[in-house]
């Protein structure tokens, strides 16, 4: 499936956006886990500023950005790589 050249570039940012704050984010584990948590949160929201949608409901995960949805039963950092993974597929893994 072609991708218009201005969604391209927008999934493009999108995904540099999120890879690196992704990167940034604290480890998760039981010492950091108030950290890691704010973080997530804080990275959250500033995703919706830029049109993310998240949700939650019976443990799934789910956000939405760019045109590309993902889940992850774990987290929400862990559905966001998910969405990184389905925001390169669509990009054609050119990302």
């Amino acid at each position: 499936m072609l991708m218009h050249e201005d969604k391209r570039k927008e999934l493009t940012r999108l995904l540099a956006l999120v890879d690196e704050r992704l990167a940034a984010l604290p480890a998760r584990s039981w010492e950091q886990r108030h950290d890691h948590d704010k973080a997530v949160q804080a990275l959250a929201y500033d995703l919706e500023q830029q049109g993310a949608r998240f949700g939650e409901q019976n443990g799934n995960h789910t956000v939405s950005l760019g045109g590309v949805r993902a889940a992850s039963t774990m987290s929400i950092d862990s559905a966001l790589r998910n969405w990184c993974v389905g925001a390169r597929k669509r990009l054609g893994g050119a990302a």
